[in-house]
């Protein structure tokens, strides 16, 4: 995983800071934040089929990019789906019990509440981790169905496991970076917001392409 190359590619698009700033804008728009989703998808595709830039023109094709954005979307929220059911669930039951046990009842579901605190963040990670992959496929291949064969996108993260563990791990690093970045701002760094995206969508186009295809058997006698 080339992860500084990620931050560099865009720039080499004359028009890049028009580009990714419009990106930006447009990621704050309800519905057609949908678009920004489909334009990193185009970039996640171009990347893995070697052409980084230049970076797609906005005008082109902006209704099927709406349409995809939100596949892509969907993809990702199918794979969430049972962390979102597991955590309604618990709070369901406390709720219930908090209501049927008394306060007792209630502190010991708070501290099974506590216990499994890790378990959802693993979880999390695991998932989100699973619906970038999802996406790539489905970006690559335009075909829905291929972002929702489970038993190949887990086979893909166990093939390239410390890239995608990488990818998650970096993420979180400039998700940080880019929230005190904006705080110094005063908010003014949110026009940045979808040049980030364009650096995670490279790293997904990296660790996907290092993943889609098992590595190549040695010839070399044991």
């Amino acid at each position: 995983m080339d992860f500084g190359r990620s931050f560099s590619y865009v720039r080499q698009d004359p028009n890049w800071l028009v580009k990714t700033v419009l990106g930006s804008v447009i990621m704050l728009v309800p519905i057609l934040n949908f678009a920004a989703t489909g334009y990193a998808m185009d970039v996640l595709r171009n990347v893995y089929n070697g052409q980084e830039t230049p970076l797609p023109e906005w005008g082109d094709n902006f209704g099927d990019r709406l349409v995809r954005g939100f596949i892509g979307s969907i993809i990702q929220f199918i794979y969430a789906l049972p962390l979102v059911l597991l955590g309604c669930g618990f709070a369901i039951i406390t709720s219930v019990g908090a209501a049927s046990l008394g306060e007792s009842g209630a502190s010991g579901l708070g501290l099974v509440g506590l216990c499994l605190v890790p378990v959802f963040i693993v979880g999390a990670f695991g998932l989100s981790i699973l619906g970038m992959i999802g996406q790539a496929r489905y970006a690559i291949s335009n075909d829905f169905g291929q972002a929702l064969r489970v038993g190949e996108v887990v086979a893909e993260f166990r093939r390239n496991l410390g890239g995608w563990l990488g990818l998650i791990g970096m993420t979180i690093v400039l998700s940080l970076a880019a929230t005190i970045g904006f705080a110094i701002t005063c908010g003014l760094g949110i026009l940045l917001a979808f040049y980030i995206t364009l650096v995670t969508y490279h790293w997904m186009a990296q660790a996907h392409r290092q993943s889609a295809q098992p590595p190549a058997l040695s010839t070399q006698m044991l």
